[in-house]
């Protein structure tokens, strides 16, 4: 900082910005600090900053209904990965080691129980009793998954557990019919996103960032609290036509989330920092 001396700093991580915020006043640094709230950590905290990023336009309208400044404020989602090219379903879940004529579900979310609640998801796959039903897990391990992986063979379900690139994380949507995460609360949610960008129907909790991006309306939304909704929810959709609701999720979220519209707000909001 010293030798490149920014004009902006944009920073995500709720310590780091503190240091941030130390250092510009015992160096007497000019940079200004856009805080980019992710977790989210909330505005009572992200205020303290030269101007607030929030993931979806809830969080920002709580900051706005408790006195922050509309110019200190921008509603500006995370850029998803998007496909670059289209695998067809056979072939992609030939990758995988998918049966070829089983009804896929995709839940991308690290393997935990406390926060993506995998083992909800899992007792919820049980509930389905189908055994043409496969759950491909993508995500990375942490202290639970031992127990998760043995809780889905107590279960008897298919599951596929991969940790993958994003390169490789694109095909696996394509291997799918549906994506869900169980999870009841996020940040943004940018699962959801990509998913829609695949043309997968997607199923989640009726959290804010859940009803930013897809909007009250959406039937994909469910109470994930209460058990059993989410198998009812997947029955529910297997008896619909997934490719018409996979498109029509896809044109809603290329409208919504287009990565040149997104590359455009951020550097409109870069300008508005740097000027004010």
């Amino acid at each position: 900082m010293i030798g490149f001396k920014p004009d902006i700093l944009w920073v995500q991580e709720a310590t780091l910005a503190q240091m941030a915020l130390k250092f510009k006043k015992i160096f007497r640094f000019s940079y200004k600090i856009v805080f980019c709230d992710g977790a989210p950590v909330g505005h009572q905290f992200a205020k303290q900053f030269d101007h607030i990023v929030f993931l979806e336009k809830f969080a920002a309208q709580k900051a706005l209904n408790d006195g922050v400044p509309t110019e200190k404020i921008s509603v500006i989602p995370y850029i998803c990965l998007t496909p670059k090219t289209f695998i067809e379903k056979k072939d992609a879940r030939a990758l995988f080691g998918l049966p070829e004529n089983d009804f896929v579900i995709i839940c991308v979310a690290a393997w935990n129980t406390h926060h993506k609640r995998i083992d909800y998801l899992l007792n919820e796959i049980a509930l389905l009793g189908q055994d043409d039903v496969t759950l491909l897990l993508c995500g990375q391990p942490e202290a639970e998954t031992v127990m998760l992986k043995d809780l889905a063979k107590q279960l008897g379900i298919k599951t596929k557990w991969v940790t993958l690139p994003p390169s490789e994380l694109t095909k696996a949507y394509f291997a799918a019919d549906i994506f869900v995460l169980p999870s009841l609360k996020e940040g943004l949610g940018a699962v959801l996103i990509e998913a829609g960008f695949h043309k997968l129907p997607v199923l989640c909790h009726p959290y804010d960032s859940a009803l930013y991006i897809f909007g009250e309306e959406y039937d994909g939304l469910t109470d994930l609290s209460i058990k059993g909704n989410l198998a009812k929810k997947i029955e529910a959709f297997r008896k619909t036509d997934l490719t018409i609701k996979g498109n029509e999720v896809a044109v809603h979220i290329n409208n919504t989330f287009n990565p040149d519209m997104l590359t455009q707000k951020f550097i409109s909001m870069a300008e508005q920092v740097y000027n004010s």
